[in-house]
């Protein structure tokens, strides 16, 4: 039997900020689901951003584009 899990049976408020990172090309979590989910929860910053051309991975795939983007929204978090 599969097991199937819902995020949405989660509460979908955050106390913290909530940074989403997803390749456009992830066939595991499709990147517009997460930027849907990124919608909407609650948090007090919250921001999504798709990696062209990476797939599930992107810090790996594209390691100084990830960085790049990851430190913009975290300066959004201070």
């Amino acid at each position: 039997m599969q097991s199937v899990y819902d995020i949405y049976d989660d509460p979908m408020e955050y106390p913290v900020p909530a940074f989403f990172i997803s390749g456009d090309r992830d066939y595991i979590c499709n990147y517009t689901l997460a930027e849907k989910y990124c919608k909407d929860i609650t948090a007090p910053v919250k921001e999504f951003a798709a990696m062209p051309g990476c797939g599930h991975v992107p810090q790996f795939a594209e390691p100084e584009v990830f960085a790049v983007i990851l430190r913009g929204m975290l300066d959004k978090a201070e």
